[in-house]
């Protein structure tokens, strides 16, 4: 009954989170796995996402699928502890639920998230389980899936290459089972030239971008921060080196570099795994439960503060609701002048194009995201939408 409760509050939890993700609107990233667009990157978890491309509910269902995965994980989280590690346990259940990358990132329709659950179980498997090769078959295709749902699983690749090689069985065995997953994302990656440029774009994103050493610095500090709460982030760090975890210290070395040169403010919730599992090889720091948990819930207080999710509705949504909701014209397209995200598209029942004048003729919304050049909304027919943050013009029923 005690299982069954905790499991019950645990999704209660897990609901809230994704409603809080969902009062923005969908991301530009979110929309383009939403929508299944044929980005460079790998297709499975897209592909899944789009079969349900036209389903009503579609943005809120996966949210709380995806808030369920990465809550209802503190199963795993707390057997990095033996039963009789009851209070530690407790302190890693904690740790796990409160740390801001959690508050952030659960509920959101991103890659990140699903990376940092796959880390956490090839963390678990490192650590607690003494025969990895009794599951030799499922963890090469976890390695498999794990590969083929983002490209940022690499960053965990000495956790999952020590695991391979504790495997008591030949070594061209344990070469098959980890470098066929590897060379088939090999083969994917050089079907798709675009693939290669951005992921030498994303490298140098920071560069490019103007961000100086000092900057990027203070990015990876930041993430490290928020992604584990700050006292996981510290504790976990610190217990790695201790005990010497050295495939985990390899992959957070790799993870801050890969932030350094890129960075991004949904990768924080990649940070927790680590901490988790260093804290997990080294419990003594958990001695002192009591405080240690009142310490974690004050820190992730004040964060839940200075780090608030935006409850508004986005640009796209919000004037995407007004355009669809009054007498306008049910047929032709959405032209949008300007730079704009994928956002727009997934919020729009009708096909969204660049503006050119040459296709006024064929809309029945103009957006001016930025100054719509040669557009004259009086000769088309055109009416100007109040009560939105943008220009934006409609074709009125005859």
């Amino acid at each position: 009954m005690r299982r069954f409760l905790t499991f019950v509050g645990l999704e209660v939890y897990a609901v809230f989170l994704a409603f809080l993700q969902s009062l923005h609107g969908v991301s530009t990233d979110e929309a383009k796995y939403l929508l299944d667009i044929p980005y460079p990157h790998p297709p499975l978890v897209r592909w899944v996402l789009g079969l349900t491309d036209g389903f009503a509910q579609q943005e809120i269902f996966w949210r709380v699928v995806f808030a369920t995965l990465l809550v209802q994980a503190l199963w795993l989280v707390v057997a990095f502890l033996p039963r009789e590690h009851r209070q530690g346990r407790l302190v890693l259940a904690l740790l796990w639920l409160s740390s801001a990358g959690m508050f952030l990132q659960a509920g959101a329709i991103l890659m990140a998230p699903l990376t940092a659950l796959q880390a956490l179980l090839f963390s678990w498997l490192l650590l607690r389980v003494e025969s990895p090769e009794r599951f030799a078959g499922w963890i090469a295709l976890l390695w498999l899936a794990s590969l083929f749902m983002a490209y940022q699983i690499l960053l965990f690749l000495p956790v999952v290459f020590l695991l391979f090689w504790r495997m008591r069985m030949s070594p061209w065995t344990k070469a098959l089972l980890f470098g066929a997953p590897l060379l088939l994302l090999v083969l994917y990656t050089l079907t798709n030239p675009l693939i290669p440029a951005s992921m030498v774009s994303a490298g140098v994103q920071n560069a490019s971008g103007g961000a100086t050493v000092l900057q990027s610095l203070k990015g990876v500090v930041v993430l490290w921060a928020i992604g584990g709460g700050i006292v996981a982030s510290l504790l976990g760090t610190w217990c790695l080196l201790r005990a010497r975890q050295w495939a985990l210290l390899g992959s957070l070395l790799l993870l801050c570099a890969y932030v350094f040169l890129s960075y991004r403010g949904y990768y924080p919730v990649l940070f927790l795994p680590l901490f988790l599992a260093g804290i997990a090889a080294a419990p003594s720091v958990l001695r002192r439960p009591f405080l240690l948990g009142a310490v974690t819930l004050l820190v992730a207080l004040s964060l839940s503060f200075a780090l608030p999710i935006a409850a508004s509705p986005s640009l796209a949504r919000s004037t995407m609701q007004q355009l669809q909701g009054g007498p306008y014209l049910s047929r032709g397209n959405v032209l949008i002048a300007g730079p704009f995200g994928h956002e727009w598209q997934y919020e729009s029942a009708s096909p969204v194009l660049r503006f050119t004048s040459n296709h006024v003729t064929e809309a029945r919304a103009v957006i001016c995201l930025s100054p719509c050049e040669n557009f004259d909304p009086a000769a088309g027919g055109f009416s100007r939408v109040q009560g939105v943050d943008v220009e934006a013009w409609v074709r009125l029923l005859d």
